[in-house]
């Protein structure tokens, strides 16, 4: 390839996710971040996954709307998926449709105050 030709990167440059894949993409990577700390293992990583977890939030408006830090535990949505025994991605939907509120955390990301889940109904279909 000469230096006048244009570079034929195979990688797109943007991908569009449905509104579904973003939720499930969070639930991985909220998951995945839970997991290491869990293990407090791969701090770097867990770092790396912040900043795309903040990105995500960014992208679909979550980082808007988030109330003040308060005295009271505040969970990862992850660990509130745990406590509730149901999917991740639910909590995240649960976030993003405001049916619980959430805070922001030290590192940019979004927590939820856990006396929320004593009113929370999870939504069947």
């Amino acid at each position: 390839m000469s230096p006048t030709e244009p570079f034929d990167d195979p990688v797109p440059r943007t991908v569009v996710l449905s509104l579904d894949d973003a939720f499930r993409v969070l639930e991985a990577m909220e998951d995945a971040r839970l997991e290491l700390r869990d293990r407090g293992a791969a701090p770097g990583l867990q770092d790396e996954l912040a900043t795309v977890i903040r990105m995500l939030h960014g992208r679909l408006g979550l980082d808007e709307g988030w109330c003040a830090v308060s005295d009271n535990d505040v969970l990862l949505p992850a660990e509130v998926a745990r406590r509730l025994g149901v999917p991740t991605r639910v909590v995240v939907q649960a976030i993003y449709e405001r049916r619980l509120p959430r805070v922001k955390l030290e590192d940019g990301t979004l927590g939820i105050p856990a006396d929320a889940l004593d009113t929370f109904q999870v939504q069947t279909a």
